[in-house]
């Protein structure tokens, strides 16, 4: 009689791990923020989530959301140069400036996010505008020249 309780035991205990949750995912570090507003807590890689919305909001828990924070122009002084690309972020054309008289020695390359060069030009004033509407929506990288030498880089995104 004992031994059918044990097995009965067991067979029930076995029948309610299936429903007991504990942690779905395991994230690699995580951690609790607390405010006026209320209290938080947040993990970081992990990999379950949820998402909830209302009428004053949304929140999708367990997703890392990117912050970007973009302005509309970016100026660089350098020695004896000041450069400038507007408007960042872009739909159709980015405009580079700068205020170089000998503007022969300079050129501009623009790379997609991977590193590949995607268009590369002489400068010949001190506007220039590069097209940009027959491009993805992502983020690029701009490169200013001076024979081989970087003038100076933009991270340019593009709407």
């Amino acid at each position: 009689m004992k031994q059918n309780k044990t097995k009965t035991g067991l067979l029930f205990l076995m029948l309610g791990m299936g429903s007991i949750h504990a942690q779905e995912a395991i994230p690699a570090t995580g951690g609790d923020a607390s405010g006026s507003n209320g209290t938080l807590s947040y993990s970081i890689g992990q990999v379950v989530y949820t998402a909830g919305s209302s009428s004053t909001g949304s929140i999708n828990q367990g997703v890392q959301q990117p912050y970007d924070i973009s302005t509309n122009s970016i100026e660089e002084e350098s020695d004896d140069i000041s450069l400038s690309i507007f408007p960042n972020p872009t739909k159709d054309v980015l405009k580079l400036t700068f205020d170089k008289t000998d503007i022969s020695e300079y050129k501009y390359e623009l790379y997609n996010s991977q590193g590949k060069l995607i268009k590369q030009e002489d400068i010949n004033a001190n506007q220039v505008n590069i097209p940009m509407q027959n491009l993805d929506a992502a983020t690029y990288f701009l490169k200013v020249k001076s024979s081989s030498q970087i003038v100076k880089s933009f991270r340019v995104v593009k709407q």
